[in-house]
């Protein structure tokens, strides 16, 4: 039989090594927490050193010609600043165009929406009156072949020159 001396022996030293378990248990989390900690994180990446270009790629939208260098090899540069201007001549005359056509449509959308004037109210009216005019003169001649073909005064042949037939699809598609 184990006596209550051995019993308790026995028992502190199952509880120092609980105890001993658990703080290496701790200090392998807290380590193992660092650790991530450390190779996880994020810090700025940077060099020092000249940087060689022989050719670059700029952000224009259209290639102009540069006009003015702002920046020379060597300087400093800060995110924003501005390296060179383009020459915008072309583009400012593209400008002054496709301004001036909106004043031409803007013209033409007032005359529009306000009429025309009389002079060229009067010129349609004439181009109407001669178009009648000459509507009427063609049924005239229309309607005097049909009563010279049928009187026999003139031959078939005579109103089937094309001109006869000329003259009624003329008088049928105006009415």
């Amino acid at each position: 039989m184990i006596s209550a001396k051995e019993s308790k022996g026995s028992k502190m030293k199952h509880s120092a090594k609980k105890i001993l378990l658990f703080i290496i248990l701790a200090v392998a989390i807290v380590g193992g927490y660092s650790a991530y900690r450390h190779f996880t994180r994020v810090e700025p990446f940077t060099l020092y050193g000249n940087v060689d270009l022989r050719e670059a790629e700029l952000a224009f939208n259209a290639s102009e010609r540069i006009e003015d260098m702002m920046v020379e090899e060597g300087d400093r540069v800060q995110k924003g600043d501005v390296l060179a201007r383009l020459n915008t001549e072309t583009l400012e005359l593209n400008i002054a165009r496709c301004q001036a056509d909106i004043r031409q449509q803007t013209a033409l959308l007032d005359k529009a929406v306000n009429g025309s004037r009389s002079e060229e109210i009067a010129q349609a009216e004439a181009r109407v009156s001669e178009a009648q005019a000459a509507a009427d003169n063609k049924a005239r001649t229309y309607r005097r072949m049909e009563q010279l073909l049928a009187d026999g005064a003139v031959s078939q042949q005579t109103v089937g020159g094309g001109e006869y037939e000329a003259l009624q699809r003329h008088i049928r598609r105006d009415g």
